[in-house]
């Protein structure tokens, strides 16, 4: 019996092996409370936690912590490591591919979620924003289109992903170019505006009920009148109620931009299914889906006072980029291709069970077929697990704002909302001294 026992033995400890992350909440609570460095510690004291598999998770979580804390070259250098190490697993193996096949997708290196591997070149771009390196911002924004067209490239033509473009990166895009100021620049901005309406107006709307931002009708108003011609009267007929400045009026003032990551990105739990056997028998067939985590703030306004004058200003986020809905149509978009690797895998156990039960029955009698039974069918319900790994430091949404002031000094202070639009808090983004044409950024993360 001892040769039936070791391999069952084998396949229950490396089933063990997946990672536990349960220090989490406890990242979540700090998160919440605004300690970030706390947060980033935590993750680095439970660095083993993640094991070699998940090693993708560990850079992505401590990158978007050190990005939270303000500390953007720390981030730089943590998302970018994630983003080598899923690069090299996209050439991975045919024979580690083929162990996740045996025992389950815990086995495989992760790799993330399509729109997980967007998110590591938007946050870059964010952080070189924040440190004032616009090129390289742009460089990493650019990386996205490049990024989808290659991943959608390996699916089926009738299996591709709805998350095939990013209107956020393409609105981020427009900023960063409109900040360069050159004639390209500009024109680069009114082509990014422009493929970032189309995109919010089409694919995010349909699948995410993301509407155009009214900040990004302002700038695509603003850009398409400094082209002139048919573009301008085209998108002056299609929102020529929202107030916008003229190009050369904007230049007089400056220009804030507000980045509110709000809540918390969905969880994956096990989800199941049951298939029947070539013979009958039915097993249970699990798979990852994602769960909402909820959050009670769901807006923001921003109000800046000018610290000489008293007068102010006020600016109200939008919805940018929904996370939490791209998430789960995501993996909703692949379940099919989830669960059929699944059954797949578990009739192939429950296959290898029945031949070794014929030859144990051969070779040792009715018994012992009866336990090498038993302990194959406990085996293949121990392995069949579910990958629930995720990038649970995201953000369910980023919200942006705007606004464009008179060059001075302001006390900025962010009210946070909640769905009936009552105050829960407040948190002060500090003062700031604005000249005229300046373009600033300010990021603030709520999880609560």
């Amino acid at each position: 019996m001892k040769s039936y026992l070791l391999p069952v033995a084998i396949l229950l400890f490396l089933a063990s092996c997946a990672p536990d992350l349960r220090f989490h909440h406890k990242v979540d609570q700090m998160v919440a409370d605004g300690d970030y460095q706390g947060a980033y510690a935590l993750v680095e004291e439970n660095r083993e936690e993640y094991t070699e598999n998940s090693a993708a998770l560990f850079y992505a979580d401590t990158g978007t912590l050190a990005h939270y804390a303000g500390r953007p070259e720390e981030s730089i250098e943590m998302l970018l490591q994630a983003e080598r190490i899923i690069e090299e697993l996209y050439t991975t193996s045919i024979s580690k591919e083929a162990t996740t096949f045996i025992i389950n997708d815990t086995m495989a290196p992760y790799k993330g979620e399509d729109f997980e591997n967007v998110m590591l070149n938007l946050f870059l771009a964010l952080d070189y924003l924040e440190i004032g390196e616009i090129d390289e911002a742009l460089v990493e924004a650019r990386k996205v289109d490049s990024k989808l067209n290659l991943i959608n490239s390996s699916y089926p033509p009738d299996k591709k992903n709805r998350y095939n473009e990013d209107a956020f990166v393409r609105y981020l895009m427009g900023i960063l170019y409109e900040i360069g100021g050159t004639m390209e620049d500009l024109n680069d901005a009114f082509i990014s505006y422009e493929n970032a309406e189309q995109i919010y107006a089409g694919n995010y709307w349909l699948n995410y009920k993301t509407p155009v931002p009214i900040s990004l009708e302002k700038n695509l108003l603003t850009m398409a009148g400094f082209m002139g011609g048919e573009e301008f009267r085209s998108y002056k007929k299609k929102y020529g109620s929202t107030n916008a400045l003229s190009l050369s009026d904007k230049q007089q003032k400056a220009e804030l931009y507000f980045i509110h990551y709000n809540g918390k990105s969905p969880e994956k739990v096990a989800g199941a299914i049951y298939a029947p056997m070539p013979d009958g028998y039915v097993m249970k067939i699990v798979f990852p889906q994602y769960r909402l985590r909820p959050y009670n703030i769901r807006s923001s306004i921003i109000r800046l006072t000018d610290m000489e004058t008293g007068k102010t200003t006020k600016a109200k986020t939008e919805l940018g980029e929904n996370i939490a809905a791209i998430a789960v149509e995501s993996l909703e978009n692949r379940k099919v291709r989830i669960a059929a690797k699944a059954i797949a895998r578990a009739t192939a156990k429950y296959l290898a069970t029945k031949e070794a039960k014929r030859i144990a029955k051969k070779e040792q009698g009715e018994l012992a077929a009866d336990f090498v039974g038993l302990l194959g069918n406990i085996a293949a319900a121990v392995t069949e697990q579910a990958d629930l790994r995720c990038w649970k430091t995201l953000p369910a949404e980023i919200r942006i704002g705007t606004c464009n002031v008179d060059p001075g000094s302001y006390k900025i202070v962010a009210s946070l909302l909640n769905k009936t639009g009552r105050v829960v808090r407040q948190i002060s983004l500090g003062e700031t001294t604005l000249n005229a044409g300046e373009k600033k950024f300010f990021f603030f993360r709520t999880i609560d």
